[in-house]
């Protein structure tokens, strides 16, 4: 019996899947003389195996995500202990070269693009994460200036940024979602004009509807809203694809060029603000998203440009206590190291941490101070030699439980502050530390502060 898959359609002309099992009849002399066959109706079957394809699929894609969340923490680890090293001997040429110099005018910039790099890092692990968000007044403009100037280098000389932004655009929103917002847009529109070039609009401004939209939130109906319109002069969308592009996982990007999430995640976040996007697009014509967002009228902080942080000579005097610091990374254990003698204290830096376990069980009274970095596999270390920071927490309470201690990292999502804070650890840093921020978490724990 052979079985074949057809189209059938019912009295109103709606075609209707279906299977048909049929055979053939034959007589004594074994001549076929008809087909003898059944037809089922396999809509339902048909309707489940897209269900149980569709689940798969997102399945897969969670798995994806979170492989993806697994190796942002990675890089963010590894990355951020590279900025520490950057910013922290930056910092370091700046106390010891004049003002006025040729040296300290070109170190300065190298210490502004490490801060913005290190606010970069946070903003993908809160994009990969989804931590909890910071709503505020936000100027617009702030965000949008720096996300071009972060566009600007990856885009191609064919591309012309071409910008009308308005000073007086202020939202109630996160400054990091604004930023996703503005980049995925901005990213999107590139894209679509790689192969051939154009323009690339970005328009921000004040905006407010005339009549009453029922599919309009409220928020924005009753008042002033904020209109970021993102423009391109691609190849455009067709009335199908601008249906689909806010689905999750759906995209019109090449296999490997996109994984269909950056305008799915856009709407998500404009929703969560009670705001609303726009899509027009036909195919040769380009495309515009506009995002519409309720207006505030309270004032933002004003953003400070990243510089090096203000550091006085009464911190830099320390004292003569005994500081054992802990860093597999060896240009962060001889900053460390460096930072702090520089202040008067004695220290002993290990980039081994089983090495500097030992060294603390001779030493134990003599220490006053542990400063330690969280995940050390440590390329210095030999397989299963290495001792992680919590751990190390644990080995100074036993053979000292007097002796306070620092935690620091680069990324870790085993050991978090409230984790840190319930192995008795008095300060838990995030890399790249600034100078500031070590010498006077030091000064104060050395007080007896908890800064946890």
């Amino acid at each position: 019996m052979g079985s074949i898959r057809n189209r059938i359609a019912e009295q109103k002309n709606t075609p209707v899947p279906v299977e048909i099992l049929a055979k053939f009849v034959f007589d004594q002399n074994e001549r076929i003389v008809g087909i003898q066959g059944t037809t089922r109706d396999i809509r339902e079957r048909q309707e489940s195996e897209a269900t149980k394809a569709e689940l798969e699929n997102l399945l897969i894609q969670s798995q994806k995500s979170e492989v993806l969340g697994a190796l942002a923490g990675g890089i963010a680890h590894d990355f951020n202990n590279i900025l520490h090293s950057v910013i922290g001997f930056s910092e370091i040429c700046l106390n010891k070269v004049p003002e006025g110099t040729d040296v300290r005018d070109h170190v300065r910039p190298i210490l502004a693009a490490g801060l913005r790099a290190k606010e970069l890092v946070m903003q993908i692990l809160t994009f990969v994460h989804q931590k909890e968000v910071e709503i505020k007044p936000v100027q617009v403009k702030w965000i949008a200036d720096e996300a071009i100037r972060l566009l600007n280098a990856s885009l191609p000389r064919t591309i012309k940024i071409v910008k009308e932004i308005s000073q007086d655009a202020y939202v109630l929103a996160d400054p990091v979602q604004i930023h996703q917002v503005i980049m995925n847009l901005c990213t999107n529109a590139s894209h679509a004009m790689r192969e051939n070039g154009g323009i690339l609009g970005v328009e921000i401004r004040p905006a407010g509807f005339d009549k009453p939209a029922p599919q309009k939130p409220q928020d924005l109906v009753r008042g002033e809203c904020v209109m970021i319109a993102i423009s391109d002069t691609g190849p455009g969308m067709t009335v199908t694809e601008i249906a689909r592009i806010f689905e999750p996982y759906y995209t019109t990007k090449s296999q490997g060029e996109g994984t269909g999430i950056g305008l799915s995640v856009v709407k998500s976040i404009i929703n969560k603000l009670n705001g609303m996007i726009e899509v027009s697009s036909s195919p040769g014509k380009g495309s515009v998203f506009r995002v519409y967002l309720p207006a505030t009228t309270e004032a933002p902080e004003e953003p400070e440009e990243p510089e090096e942080p203000a550091i006085t000579e009464e911190m830099l005097v320390g004292g003569n206590e005994c500081i054992l610091f802990v860093d597999d990374e060896p240009s962060i254990a001889a900053l460390g190291e460096q930072i702090l003698r520089m202040m008067g204290y004695r220290v002993k830096a290990f980039e081994n941490s089983r090495e500097a376990v030992s060294w603390l069980a001779e030493h134990s009274n003599d220490v006053d101070l542990v400063v330690s970095d969280v995940t050390m596999p440590g390329i210095n270390c030999q397989s299963g030699s290495c001792v992680s920071g919590d751990k190390l927490v644990l080995f100074a309470r036993e053979v000292n439980p007097k002796i306070p201690v620092i935690l620091c990292t680069g990324y870790s999502d085993r050991i978090t502050p409230e984790v840190a804070r319930e192995l008795g650890v008095s300060a838990f840093l995030r890399k790249p530390i600034a100078k500031v921020d070590l010498v006077s978490a030091v000064k104060s724990v050395l007080d007896g502060e908890l800064l946890l």
